[in-house]
């Protein structure tokens, strides 16, 4: 099926473009065209070197996949090739043994606005699926402390408008998690306190400050008020621009109170020895 052609097709260095040249040349991108017959016609010596690598043969214009490669690695390669003809330019990643990856372009190649062949572009790409990987785990293990942990947390904009939330900060305040998307946290701040949140926002969507941490006292919806301990700093890309605010939230409201009752008994015992040391000394003065 894949016989010589019946005209050879001449490539010169005429018909290769600006940006092929800079491929032919690059000492690390792969480049290669075929001609119809899947003959080479150019390979730049990042391919040849890859070629050999990872395949132990020299390739030179002129020869087909099966003259360079395995039956089924010649015939994988006939198979990219029509599909590159048959259906438009396309992409794939293949793995190498040593544990590389390399992205690689097969596109219908036009001279003079005739399709004469296919071009083959190959980029390592081993970093950038790296990095992928990295930052896929880093999402996982963020998305499952988002939704495990027993702290509440919160994404709202400079302006107080709640973008996301876990379902933890939902329990805190009394709401469904999808009724808190959307609202403004005004909504369900105390009166009195509304002026001072809106003030440490400002502060920090104008690098006044980073974080803050602070107690804040939350109207519930069912009326009912809580007290909660709350960290709140800035998320920013990796230029550095800032995103939007992530609060942090515990629930300190029986600590308060625990600590109202501490207050309480001691102010009591207080009372009580005041009472005993007066009673005690009145009954001292008068048995004398």
């Amino acid at each position: 099926a894949h016989q010589a052609a019946p005209k050879a097709l001449v490539v010169s260095m005429s018909m290769v473009d600006a940006h092929q040249t800079v491929l032919i040349e690059s000492p690390d991108d792969l480049w290669a065209t075929v001609d119809l017959c899947h003959r080479i016609m150019l390979i730049n010596q990042a391919f040849l070197r890859y070629m050999r690598q990872v395949y132990g043969v020299e390739v030179r214009a002129g020869m087909l996949p099966e003259e360079a490669l395995p039956a089924e690695k010649a015939r994988f390669w006939h198979e990219t090739f029509d599909r590159a003809l048959n259906e438009g330019a396309f992409r794939i990643d293949h793995a190498l043994e040593d544990g590389r990856i390399l992205e690689i372009s097969y596109s219908p190649l036009l001279i003079e606005g005739q399709v004469a062949g296919i071009s083959i572009f190959g980029k390592d790409i081993t970093d950038c699926k790296h990095t992928e990987m990295l930052l896929r785990d880093s999402e996982e293990s963020y998305r499952a402390v988002f939704e495990q942990t027993d702290i509440g947390i919160l994404h709202h904009t400079f302006d107080g408008w709640i973008l996301r939330c876990n379902q933890r900060y939902a329990e805190i305040v009394g709401y469904s998690m999808a009724e808190l998307i959307g609202m403004n946290l005004s909504q369900i701040t105390l009166e009195g306190d509304r002026s001072e949140c809106a003030t440490n926002m400002d502060r920090q969507a104008s690098d006044e400050v980073n974080s803050f941490t602070f107690e804040k006292c939350y109207q519930r919806k069912d009326g009912s008020i809580l007290w909660t301990k709350m960290i709140t700093s800035i998320q920013r890309d990796r230029q550095g621009r800032k995103l939007y605010l992530v609060a942090y939230v515990a629930d300190i409201t029986e600590q308060r109170e625990a600590k109202k009752s501490v207050a309480a008994a001691t102010e009591a015992l207080c009372v009580s020895e005041v009472r005993y040391r007066t009673a005690f000394q009145t009954s001292q003065d008068r048995s004398e």
